[in-house]
């Protein structure tokens, strides 16, 4: 019988370990599964924001929503979708500034992804990135 108990005993503690394991695991691979989502959103706000450069350099003044820029002359055949399916929004500040966001990262999940862009000499550059 003491062989019953050592086996017993090592189920037990085998079952414990994997526990403990999933535990550690899960929680690192939601988090690597948010920075994915987040790093894939932050390109396509990037793209979107060098079709709406090329736009205003085109047109002399900013879109007035994101599908003014499905064209081969903006370099977009369709708007991209967010990791969260959603559509990326728009928001015209002034003559010379935009915001676009994430609008799936706001609703589906507990982060923000938010990026603001000014004019330059050179096209518009990023003010501020908010990923939170």
């Amino acid at each position: 019988m003491p062989w019953v108990l050592r086996l017993k005993n090592k189920i037990i503690f085998s079952t414990i370990i994997f526990i403990l394991i999933g535990l550690v695991t899960i929680p690192m691979l939601i988090g690597t599964t948010v920075c994915l989502k987040s790093s894939k959103a932050n390109f396509d706000i990037k793209n979107l924001s060098k079709s709406i450069s090329i736009y205003f350099k085109k047109n002399s003044n900013l879109p007035s929503s994101l599908y003014s820029l499905i064209s081969p002359d903006y370099n977009l055949n369709r708007l991209p979708i967010d990791p969260w399916d959603s559509e990326y929004s728009y928001q015209v500040i002034t003559k010379n500034k935009f915001m676009i966001w994430s609008s799936g990262s706001v609703i589906h999940s507990d982060t923000a992804i938010v990026a603001v862009y000014s004019k330059t000499e050179d096209g518009f550059e990023q003010m501020l990135l908010y990923n939170f």
